[in-house]
């Protein structure tokens, strides 16, 4: 996650919210990546999925990060529990049952709400 440097010239709230909305826009791309990574694992040998998971971890563990910089406590500890899960399937060197994948699919469509609710509503346009 690409995080500007701060200015001398910015105050505090300023530099924050600069944060907040360059981490808005990244986290998105990273559930999105989380989410097509467990895709992705679904349809692999068992022999692939070890190096699946470690790409997952590796990405909720950059969300779980970037979370607690811009101090989103809840997002991040979703995210810590996602890379936790990751961490343990990826060091267990086993393949993953479905039931796994479900309940990390689950967590991460979790992560996706809570990074939607950043976002703000988003515009309707009924024509």
């Amino acid at each position: 996650m690409t995080i500007p440097p701060p200015c001398a010239s910015d105050d505090d709230a300023a530099f924050h919210a600069r944060l907040l909305i360059t981490f808005q826009a990244e986290a998105s791309q990273h559930v999105k990546e989380l989410l097509a990574t467990l895709t992705a694992v679904a349809g692999t040998s068992a022999e692939e999925h070890s190096a699946l998971l470690a790409t997952a971890h590796r990405t909720a563990h950059s969300l779980t990060g970037a979370a607690r910089c811009v101090e989103l406590a809840d997002l991040a500890q979703g995210c810590a529990k996602v890379e936790l899960v990751l961490r343990q399937l990826t060091q267990s060197g086993h393949g993953t049952t479905s039931a796994q994948l479900q309940r990390l699919s689950a967590d991460i469509d979790a992560l996706s709400a809570m990074v939607q609710v950043l976002s703000g509503p988003k515009e309707r346009h009924d024509d």
